[in-house]
């Protein structure tokens, strides 16, 4: 028979091994953004549409702005996998689209938002054209719905530097942009920018710069709108 202080011991080990394990999982189910509700000042709150979704309305400079985590379930050789999907998004008063990126990849991130939300962020009706590029987006495509008021806020300096700043490598030699800008709001995915995405997970106060960025976006939209 093992000696009081071993099976003490043991017994302690095994109270200790359970309760790492329940928290591992306990974790393993738990909403990533809510590491972020201390530096947001608010609470995450589930999202009805989808199981283990969740998001965080909060509010910077008089905007309302929402931190989602979108567990969103693809298809994949037969087989339903879901991954989660980051987005940070802030209201505006613009009426302005501004698609800088390919048709195709706009294309999986409306479907995302717009089936989680339920909203309709990209009419298909809407009339758009396309507009000269900027040297600094040379490359991509970009279409609007305001041609005149794209390209004021396109001069902008301080936009020009930010969208090129937030320019990624996607596919093979192309880039994108992985901000979207409809009517009524501006989005930020995390799915498309490893980069943004690193900072949050290594730096959880990261997500302040990024709410500032958006909300500078935000101001220079309504200002030409």
């Amino acid at each position: 028979m093992l000696s009081d202080p071993v099976a003490v011991l043991l017994g302690i080990l095994t109270i200790l091994i359970f309760m790492a394990i329940f928290t591992l999982l306990r974790t393993m189910h738990s909403a990533f953004i809510k590491r972020f509700e201390p530096l947001l000042k608010a609470k995450h709150r589930p999202l009805l549409q989808l199981k283990q979704s969740y998001y965080i309305p909060f509010h910077y400079k008089g905007k309302n702005f929402t931190l989602y985590e979108i567990n969103y379930p693809t298809e994949l050789k037969g087989k339903t996998v879901y991954n989660n999907y980051l987005f940070l998004q802030t209201e505006t008063k613009s009426d302005l689209f501004l698609g800088i990126t390919s048709k195709e990849t706009r294309q999986k991130v409306k479907n995302i938002l717009a089936e989680t939300l339920q909203s309709a962020i990209d009419p298909v009706n809407e009339q758009r054209e396309e507009v000269i590029i900027p040297g600094f987006l040379t490359g991509l495509t970009i279409q609007t719905n305001h041609p005149q008021k794209a390209r004021r806020f396109l001069q902008v300096k301080e936009v020009q530097n930010i969208l090129n700043n937030l320019k990624v490598p996607y596919s093979h030699a192309d880039y994108i942009i992985p901000v979207f800008i409809d009517p009524g709001s501006i989005t930020l995915d995390y799915r498309l920018t490893a980069p943004c995405l690193n900072e949050l997970i290594n730096n959880p106060r990261t997500i302040k710069k990024h709410v500032k960025t958006l909300y500078y976006l935000a101001e220079e939209l309504e200002k030409v709108s």
